[in-house]
């Protein structure tokens, strides 16, 4: 709210338009442009935005698994030379975890709809969630190739992202989920807080601390940005046991 790239209004007319505008100017600490349009518009403009975002992420995530299964290839260094291109940028091209929580999924889905309602194809925003939804289970496929039957897979990290204890759609359950039904035991810990629905909790381990996460699990795997991530990282390295950090922080 403080510091977005742009206001984006959807106004019934010039007047209601105007009473945001001025509402959200005394909010934001940077000066951002602001775009006012008709409600059909501003719409379409926010689930597009969003839909772009998973496009770019999905993208990433596509070409992390290729890098995986070619080898020899650092993904990082690959995205940080396409994200180079002014045309496509850097920002969110970054292969890592699934997206999750309640808007990204969503406003993905809602495209996809809205394109097939019309009688349009939806192939882009259908083949983003098609990535999105594979993407934990090929995760899931390269642990398994790590651990051994009976070993406790530990997650870290519940909430779809840093700052909230939201779990809707989240990648760390997607991945727990994953990793459950090929009858893998799993431990799980939140920073933040956040825990399993009350429907899967029977289903995982669930730890109260980093160090009750580490000293239960075989392997580990960081599953988005962490609070405290140098005691966290110095913690697992210290326990000498296997991890994955999917988002390559340590």
């Amino acid at each position: 709210m403080e510091k977005p790239d742009m206001h984006l209004i959807g106004q019934s007319s010039e007047w209601a338009g105007e009473i945001v505008e001025n509402a959200l100017k005394s909010i934001v600490k940077v000066q951002v442009p602001s775009r006012r349009m008709n409600l059909k518009e501003a719409e379409l403009v926010k689930i597009a935005v969003n839909n772009y975002v998973t496009m770019k992420i999905s993208y990433a995530n596509m070409l992390m698994q290729g890098s995986t299964l070619l080898g020899g290839i650092d993904i990082d260094v690959v995205t940080d030379a396409i994200g180079l291109d002014s045309r496509i940028g850097r920002k969110y091209l970054k292969a890592a975890a699934a997206y999750g929580g309640p808007c990204f999924p969503r406003d993905t889905r809602a495209l996809s709809a809205l394109f097939s309602d019309l009688g349009l194809p939806d192939s882009l925003s259908h083949a983003t969630q098609v990535v999105n939804e594979s993407h934990s289970e090929f995760i899931s496929d390269q642990i398994s190739t790590q651990i051994s039957e009976g070993m406790i897979v530990g997650i870290a990290g519940l909430s779809y992202k840093t700052g909230t204890t939201v779990t809707e759609e989240s990648p760390g359950l997607a991945l727990a989920s994953a990793l459950s039904n090929r009858s893998f035991r799993v431990a799980v810990w939140d920073d933040e807080g956040a825990l399993p629905s009350s429907d899967s909790t029977n289903s995982y381990l669930v730890c109260q601390s980093a160090e009750d996460l580490i000293s239960k699990s075989d392997f580990i795997v960081v599953t988005r940005p962490l609070n405290d991530l140098p005691t966290f990282a110095s913690q697992i390295k210290d326990s000498n046991k296997p991890f994955i950090d999917l988002w390559r922080q340590f």
